[in-house]
């Protein structure tokens, strides 16, 4: 049996705008904003590779890629040959098309040359924005076992929500049957009426088949158009599918798979796909998996708190409990070697909170809190449910609540926020569900410590 770490080729699809985060994706892309203090979103899809012993591994990113750019190159520079593993970062190339990414499957479309350069026989296609812990090996010898040629990664969810899903159907042995693409009335898992059974957005491929299925989408004279435009299309002709396509997985490969299946045994034949359901098991290990998707401003925000919880639905440590191995399943992520531990000066009060390295605390009290490296807080100030990232300042007698504040940011002292809507609003913050986002680099007030809040030097 084949080994996924000598035959395996990962590819992550790390190029979202994450418009609904806005304005925390206004200099990164969605995969590089940072989350639990030490991570960045795309740091628990990449510790799911290495802890599944995935060693080559490309990053596809696209919207303002910098910041991630750099976080992969200063923290996840782990392979010093080549030959052995490696951790990239592929932008559009523009091999085969002058267009930017128009979807998920085309973004893997054009980087076909990269695919075909690392002659793995599998290809496993993965999210980088999404939450939780996976072993891919389960994933992978399921996959063997069924002699399958994709496989989908699914997971039970509520059929109250399914509908925002692709929705899989399959058979008493998990072969997929049907596939909808986040249909209005989502069909429930047999026997279960409150549960539908919904795609991950993780595919493993036979490296074949993928790019079999990829020339089939796009090398060929198919018509690119909008979703909306495919499903009305498909309502007038359900061989709509062999002369539009949308560019997407789900939309698109997927459910053309499962169609040329379904088409072929209507008339008596074989089945051409082998495609295959695997029901997610959690390395997170809680009675209730954990997988998320943080697109909004509210779940980034419910997702750290959670984390600072005495029993957080998402466990940050190696540990799953104290009778394990110490190794259990680590999270790697970049961290600065030359930082000095945080330290709390004076007599500050500290609770239920997340406090990275380099943070101060100067005789100021912090409640329900993330402190990301390096925030300075000084005395007599209250932070109450809140989220700092890195080398932000906060001045004395401050008070905020329920409020994010971006990168290098000075609030003065004597600021007010998160108490008033409007007057954040008016301050140019964002408020969204009770929830204040000050942009990054922002300085208010007129003083920070006796000091022009403008002439400041973080």
């Amino acid at each position: 049996m084949p080994k996924i770490s000598e035959s395996t080729l990962s590819l992550i699809l790390a190029g979202g705008k994450g418009e609904r985060l806005m304005p925390l994706t206004i200099d990164r892309a969605k995969p590089a904003v940072p989350i639990g203090g030490n991570y960045r979103i795309i740091d628990f899809t990449l510790n799911n590779c290495v802890n599944s012993h995935i060693r080559r591994i490309y990053l596809l990113t696209q919207f303002k890629s910098q910041s991630l750019d750099r976080h992969v190159r200063s923290g996840w520079n782990m392979f010093s040959d080549r030959s052995y593993g490696f951790v990239e970062t592929l932008p559009p190339q523009q091999r085969v098309s002058e267009d930017w990414y128009r979807g998920t499957a085309d973004a893997v479309w054009q980087n076909v040359y990269s695919i075909k350069r690392e002659k793995m026989p599998y290809t496993l296609i993965l999210s980088g924005d999404h939450i939780y812990k996976m072993d891919y090996s389960e994933m992978f010898r399921q996959h063997l076992e069924n002699n399958a040629d994709l496989t989908v990664a699914t997971i039970e969810e509520p059929i109250a929500n399914a509908s925002s899903f692709g929705i899989i159907e399959v058979d008493t042995q998990g072969r997929i049957i049907g596939f909808e693409e986040k249909p209005a009335n989502p069909k429930c898992i047999p026997g279960d009426p409150d549960h539908s059974l919904v795609s991950m957005g993780i595919y493993l491929f036979n490296t074949e088949t993928l790019l079999e299925t990829l020339n089939m989408e796009f090398g060929g004279e198919k018509e690119l158009v909008n979703k909306k435009v495919l499903f009305e299309k498909l309502k007038e002709d359900a061989g709509a599918y062999t002369r539009f396509t949308t560019g997407d997985f789900g939309y698109d490969i997927i459910s053309n798979m499962v169609r040329i299946n379904n088409s072929l045994l209507a008339n008596g034949s074989s089945m051409k796909y082998n495609v295959f359901s695997y029901n997610f098991r959690d390395e997170n290990r809680k009675m209730a998996k954990y997988w998320r998707d943080v697109g909004t401003i509210k779940s980034y925000w419910e997702s750290n708190m959670d984390l600072k919880t005495p029993e957080p639905e998402l466990n940050l440590y190696k540990r799953h409990n104290f009778n394990e191995d110490i190794s259990g399943w680590p999270l790697r992520s970049y961290k600065n070697p030359f930082l000095p531990p945080a330290k709390f000066v004076f007599s500050p009060v500290v609770s239920s909170s997340l406090i990275c390295d380099g943070v101060i605390i100067c005789n100021a009290t912090v409640r329900d809190s993330v402190i990301s490296t390096c925030v300075n807080v000084q005395s007599n100030s209250i932070i109450s449910d809140s989220i700092l990232f890195d080398n932000v300042r906060v001045g004395q007698n401050c008070k905020l609540n329920r409020v994010i504040i971006d990168k290098d940011a000075i609030i003065g002292d004597n600021q007010q926020i998160g108490f008033n809507a409007d007057e954040d609003l008016a301050r140019g913050f964002t408020v969204i569900d009770g929830i204040t986002v000050v942009p990054r680099g922002t300085r208010i007030g007129e003083t920070y410590r006796g000091f022009n809040v403008q002439t400041v030097i973080i």
